[in-house]
């Protein structure tokens, strides 16, 4: 699988998965009525929308080519701080979870108590979306040199990695 999505999948569409996260805005609501508590709340609203707002754009430019801006280096570095920042932000999200299970960190952490979790979009979201997403971000982390720069193994490159040495397609 891993070498699969590594040289067939392009890193464009890896990243462009994540504007699903803009979805982050449907905790309004929720936060709203007071149903979800706080902190949760204001940490899934404005990190994920961040991440889904983010995606957009560096989803064009390695769709486009125009990562002219950057050296390859800076590229690589914005592509780690995103990944790692996204990491850190599903991850997060499930530590708050279970603090607020337990009832422990303080009333933006515990009240009111998750009760929604069974509603939409919280199934969802903590079964599929983020595991896959958590998946995507470790991937790219690991692979970066590869997904970047991948070894040629005789055969021919991956489109996304012509498209961003300017080779034709």
């Amino acid at each position: 699988l891993r070498g699969f999505l590594l040289n067939k999948v392009p890193l464009w569409s890896m990243i462009a998965l994540h504007i699903y996260r803009l979805d982050g805005l449907s905790i309004v609501l929720p936060l709203w009525k007071g149903n979800v508590p706080k902190l949760i709340g204001f940490q899934t609203i404005v990190l994920d929308v961040l991440m889904g707002a983010t995606a957009v754009p560096l989803t064009w430019m390695l769709y486009s080519q125009r990562t002219r801006p950057f050296s390859k280096r800076g590229f690589k570095d914005v592509l780690w701080f995103w990944n790692s920042l996204g990491l850190y932000d599903l991850c997060s999200a499930y530590l708050l979870l279970v603090l607020n299970y337990a009832s422990v960190g303080g009333s933006l952490i515990t009240e009111p108590p998750f009760s929604v979790l069974g509603f939409h979009p919280f199934p969802l979201l903590i079964l599929f979306q983020v595991p896959l997403a958590v998946a995507i971000h470790v991937l790219c982390l690991t692979n970066m040199d590869e997904l970047i720069e991948p070894k040629s193994g005789g055969g021919v490159l991956p489109l996304h990695v012509r498209r961003l040495r300017g080779m034709p397609t």
